[in-house]
């Protein structure tokens, strides 16, 4: 899907204060991030009610909010292509995936909206593809067989896997 206007998510990150009883974890920010990206959002703002010396606390939150922006800058030119790509679908009703053409390269992002882990399947539809697949926030390399990768993800986890044919458009 194409949409025209840029959709903003602005999760939740802070808590212990008011009615909270915590902060999300560094873990459930990153699924909320994840979530409205395979849903269409293009920005993010994290949401605090208070600056540097309130919420949040956890610097480990921050951290986390931080590699997911890079994550996001990296992935930039393929989300806002424009251009087709496959539609990705998983076996399980609580995990998620999209996927985003740029020329002949692909990347296709998914989560985990449970706090368990579990096996992952990932098809792409009408997409033949054997071959590698590089996972590259994690520094490793999956197989995809005939348009389907199966791996593992941790609780509240996102992966972000890429498909380059094209080595010009990296």
């Amino acid at each position: 899907f194409i949409c025209e206007k840029g959709i903003w998510l602005v999760p939740q990150a802070f808590g212990g204060n008011e009615w909270w009883k915590r902060e999300p974890t560094a873990a459930e920010m990153r699924a909320a991030t994840y979530m409205g990206l395979i849903n269409g959002s293009t920005g993010f703002q994290y949401f605090i009610r208070h600056g540097q010396n309130g919420f949040p606390k956890s610097t480990t939150a921050w951290a986390e909010a931080g590699a997911m922006a890079l994550e996001i800058a990296e992935m930039t030119p393929y989300i806002l292509s424009g251009e087709d790509a496959p539609q990705a679908f998983t076996q399980d009703t609580l995990t998620e995936a999209r996927a985003w053409a740029r020329g002949k390269n692909l990347i296709i992002a998914a989560v985990n909206q449970e706090n368990r882990p579990k096996d992952i399947v990932i098809s792409l539809k009408d997409y033949g593809y054997t071959g590698v697949v590089s996972v590259p926030f994690e520094d490793r390399e999956v197989r995809m067989v005939n348009g389907i990768i199966m791996d593992k993800m941790g609780g509240f986890d996102s992966k972000v896997y890429k498909i380059t044919l094209d080595s010009t458009l990296i």
